[in-house]
């Protein structure tokens, strides 16, 4: 025990995944109850509305960060100078991208949506604009330094749960639900930026307008970020085709109880993709003809993650019904067979985002633009197909289907040798 406490206080990477893990335990596990009320109390259709709101703006947000909350995770993990200068300049760029989008959805919004969906949309547009330009949490993350996103998230989602609980438990109207929703972000994002800029922002002045490096910042960003971004994009968009389609062809009852089945089906995988961030610092740090170590600590990484995933999965497999039936009641008894399906989705998705991580390493970035272009397209003509003919069930399995086949197609980006990852585990190593 004395030796395992001494291992935990020497190495940074335990600590810090620890640290992580502690932080996105709490906010799954508390948002699992919160929402469970919530759901409850205005029933599928109008958490349907909740959902769909939350849908649109994943994908604004994602499209806004080019991929920079990854490029600036990796600049941190290798130590590269004027952090600061990259985070003014990557939050000017998202900044303007988000909310000139945010516009015409919030107009198109107000004319098309109910009076309530149009406050949804509003307060998670507001909500994700703070998650949008937090790229300090990569820092901490990036730098070791998770406790401080812990405590900060902890304090932001303990004032949210309370007033969602106030709402709930007053019986208030729904559009006090916008409350919470907007400071769920905005008190972690105004913490984090405060211990920023006391403690870690670079002191030495830099004249940003003259210094001939600052100004190719923006390029730099397009030039890496803009395929990095797309293919985000189109796995954000993948995960919400399902929502979007089934609004479109059903209608928010439909979409209300397949996000319930989604958002619990992947609450474990912070777990696994916790441990993979902490860990990726260390294989970033490996140059890239170094091999033998990297398929060495790549092995092992992958190893540790399939297994560990696989033991989850089996346990909330066999007590799903259970699960589902306590939290959110009968009225949402059809997400325990999406439920099911859903969780070994999620399986395949955490083996993609540890590959893709993989893939980064080596500047992979049009490879998976180009793949995940290609699965949004894939996803869209068989999840439409799929709902027409098995409704909510089709919508599941199309997820799948399509995360299994992007899973086989990161194979064929050579310079990963994810091929030598996977004979290393098994023994059977390969030049």
């Amino acid at each position: 025990m004395n030796m395992m406490l001494n291992k935990i206080k020497k190495d940074p990477r335990i600590r810090n995944s620890l640290w992580m893990l502690v932080e996105k335990s709490i906010s799954i596990f508390g948002l699992i109850f919160i929402i469970s009320a919530v759901a409850k109390y205005t029933g599928p259709s109008i958490y349907g509305e909740i959902s769909l709101a939350a849908s649109i703006f994943i994908v604004l947000k994602t499209l806004s960060q080019f991929g920079l909350d990854q490029i600036y995770f990796k600049y941190v993990s290798q130590s590269k100078p004027f952090h600061s200068i990259f985070l003014i300049k990557a939050n000017q760029l998202i900044s303007l991208v988000y909310i000139s989008l945010s516009f015409f959805v919030l107009i198109l919004s107000y004319f098309f949506a109910s009076y309530t969906g149009f406050y949804f949309i509003l307060a998670t547009c507001i909500a994700y604009y703070f998650n949008s330009i937090d790229l300090l949490n990569a820092f901490y993350e990036g730098a070791l330094l998770s406790k401080i996103n812990v405590v900060s998230n902890v304090i932001g989602l303990l004032a949210s749960l309370l007033l969602r609980f106030i709402i709930v438990f007053e019986q208030l109207d729904y559009i006090y639900l916008t409350i919470p929703i907007v400071l769920m972000t905005f008190i972690p994002f105004l913490i984090k930026l405060i211990v920023y800029r006391k403690k870690f922002k670079e002191k030495n002045k830099i004249n940003v307008e003259k210094n001939s490096k600052v100004k190719k910042y923006i390029p730099y960003f397009l030039g890496v970020g803009f395929p990095l971004m797309l293919s985000i994009i189109t796995t954000s968009v993948n995960g919400q085709i399902s929502n979007f389609l089934l609004g479109y062809l059903e209608n928010t009852k439909s979409v209300g109880i397949f996000s319930v089945a989604f958002i619990l089906a992947g609450a474990w995988c912070i777990v696994p993709t916790t441990l993979i961030m902490s860990y990726m610092t260390s294989i970033y740090k490996i140059n890239n003809n170094q091999y033998l170590e990297y398929c060495s600590m790549a092995s092992k990484i992958l190893l540790n993650i399939f297994l560990l995933s696989s033991v989850i999965i089996c346990i909330l497999y066999f007590s799903s019904s259970y699960f589902i039936t306590w939290l959110y009641g009968v009225g949402y008894y059809n997400s325990i067979v999406i439920f099911d399906i859903l969780i070994f989705f999620q399986l395949l998705w955490v083996l993609n985002f540890y590959f893709s991580r993989i893939i980064i390493k080596f500047n992979g970035y049009r490879f998976l633009a180009i793949k995940s272009i290609s699965m949004l397209v894939l996803n869209i003509f068989i999840s439409f197909v799929l709902i027409i003919k098995i409704s909510i069930v089709g919508a599941a399995l199309s997820l799948v289907i399509v995360e299994f086949i992007s899973l086989l197609i990161n194979f064929s980006f050579k310079p990963a040798k994810l091929k030598n990852v996977i004979y290393e585990i098994i023994g059977a190593n390969k030049s």
